[in-house]
């Protein structure tokens, strides 16, 4: 019986584990965090920030995917822009770490208008503890894999005083994931595309909107649109809401605790068959800005002025 329960399981595993809508977790919060799907943006901002990311997916559900992020982006120089992400992704017996390194170059392309073209850079460490299983007697299921996939990525984004739009592929190199036998790949890397843009309006002296959206398209995978609006208040906290197309609705809050750091939270819910079987995901994110954060056209004009 527990032999049974664990194929069924590994089966199940596969299944996600190849489906390309696992290989890039969706983020409620991705505004807040353009840099891990787009190379670009880093340092768009003008100024040096971190953030800590951490995921629940369908809680409510054993081993399913958890998901940890750091990542980094700030100028190096008046044109050049670097990051750093570090992702980690945990879903029943896998392990995976993402480590990347972005570069972008800024263009001046019109008065208030900024284009950044960037690359991104590294590589994914993947491990698979079939040993979890125990008593395993299918060679398949109690062989541990430990691999690393490099890959590369670019990306494009356009920025001026209302709006942004952003185009990019963080992953261009199609690799295999798993490799049971080096000849029959059980699942593999796509490419993904993701493109999307926002407007920002401002209703009163103390309230902005901002709708935005993001696409994302993978081969073999159903296309994947996230709709978003946010309200930001008195220049310090925002709350609005992310629905992505017949899958999910969520809930989206921010706040500048001070001018340095920022914290925010999302809850997702399901509306696909999925919900029948878990209580939603939550997203955490605590931002710093290590420059002091403010006005981002001020924080470039001290930044040459030094």
């Amino acid at each position: 019986m527990k032999y049974i329960l664990n194929t069924v399981k590994v089966l199940a595993f596969l299944l996600v584990f190849s489906a390309t809508a696992q290989q890039a977790p969706n983020y409620a919060l991705y505004k807040y965090n353009l840099n891990i799907i787009n190379p670009a943006y880093a340092g768009s901002n003008g100024f040096s920030q971190l953030s800590l990311n951490m995921r629940s997916q369908w809680v409510g559900v054993q081993d399913a995917p958890e998901t940890q992020t750091i990542n980094y982006n700030g100028m190096l120089t008046e044109k050049v822009g670097f990051g750093m992400n570090v992702q980690r992704d945990n879903v029943f017996i896998t392990n995976e770490y993402n480590v990347y390194a972005d570069f972008s170059y800024k263009l001046d392309v019109a008065d208030g208008m900024e284009l950044f073209l960037g690359l991104k850079a590294g590589g994914t460490f993947l491990d698979i503890e079939f040993e979890k299983l125990g008593n395993a007697t299918d060679p398949l299921l109690n062989t541990n894999v430990s691999e690393f996939n490099p890959n590369f990525g670019a990306g494009a984004y356009l920025k001026g005083e209302k709006f942004f739009v952003t185009l990019s592929t963080p992953k261009i190199l199609q690799t295999d994931r798993y490799d049971e036998d080096g000849a029959n790949s059980t699942a593999s890397d796509e490419m993904h595309i993701y493109a999307g843009g926002g407007y920002t309006f401002d209703v009163s002296d103390n309230v902005m909107i901002t709708p935005s959206v993001m696409g994302r398209y993978v081969g073999g995978s159903p296309f994947s649109v996230d709709i978003s609006a946010t309200a930001r208040f008195m220049d310090r906290f925002e709350v609005g809401a992310n629905y992505r197309l017949d899958d999910s609705v969520a809930g989206i809050a921010y706040f500048d605790i001070a001018d340095w750091v920022g914290l925010g939270y999302a809850y997702e819910r399901n509306i696909s068959d999925v919900s029948d079987f878990n209580d939603g995901s939550h997203g955490i994110m605590v931002r710093f800005n290590m420059n002091g954060g403010g006005d981002d056209e001020e924080m470039m004009e001290e930044s040459t002025d030094e």
